[in-house]
């Protein structure tokens, strides 16, 4: 009887060590997949407007290209439209620069709060997480908002024959300031929904935040 029950503990044991070890495995390939995704987005940003410079003057000089680093993310986006509307092409562009790293950011975060929470195996915490996701969306949609363009809005030198222009933009969030209002943010029940105080929240997001981890 006694062999038999310490066999039983011994399959327990190793069936929770398995989905823990599982999880893990999982969080960081969807961290793998989402930077996949948004390096997908980025080239393809790239390429068309690379196609659209092609077709506007035969100029593939493209400003504004940046990328993601250790110490910051960044959104480009370009807009073509009329030249007599390059005020409302400038807004369109960081809009849309703003918009990608608020993904990208999300996406992260995301990953972030599900990993934590998995790793302790707090189901009564599912509320707390979906929360603090929502929280933390919000956060990034504000932080972002403060952002200044790094690059443009830059005009294309050239203009097609019904006078349309390509507009870009290039902007960055610097991992260290979103990271800090992220944790700032955090409320105790979402700390314990991560087992995370303040500190150490700020440390492991430093480290999961990276762009280019």
């Amino acid at each position: 009887m006694k062999k038999t029950l310490i066999y039983v503990a011994m399959i327990a044991i190793a069936g929770v060590t398995t989905t823990g070890c599982a999880s893990s495995k999982e969080a960081k390939s969807q961290k793998k997949h989402e930077r996949e995704l948004a390096e997908i987005a980025r080239q393809q940003e790239i390429a068309r407007a690379r196609d659209a410079g092609r077709t506007i003057g035969g100029t593939t000089n493209i400003p504004c290209i940046d990328h993601d680093t250790d110490e910051y993310y960044v959104g480009v986006y370009s807009v073509h439209g009329g030249r007599n509307q390059l005020g409302e092409l400038g807004t369109q562009a960081q809009n849309g620069a703003r918009q990608q790293l608020i993904q990208k950011m999300a996406n992260t975060y995301n990953g972030f709060v599900e990993q934590s929470a998995n790793r302790e195996g707090n189901n009564r915490g599912n509320d707390v997480t979906v929360a603090m996701k929502s929280a933390g969306l919000d956060i990034i949609r504000q932080e972002v908002g403060r952002t200044r363009a790094t690059c443009g809005p830059l005009a294309s030198e050239h203009v097609d024959d019904n006078g349309n222009i390509m507009v870009y933009v290039a902007l960055r969030m610097y991992v260290k300031d979103i990271v800090k209002a992220l944790a700032d943010n955090l409320t105790q029940d979402q700390k314990s929904a991560i087992n995370m105080d303040h500190d150490e929240a700020m440390r492991k997001l430093q480290e999961y935040m990276n762009p280019k981890k």
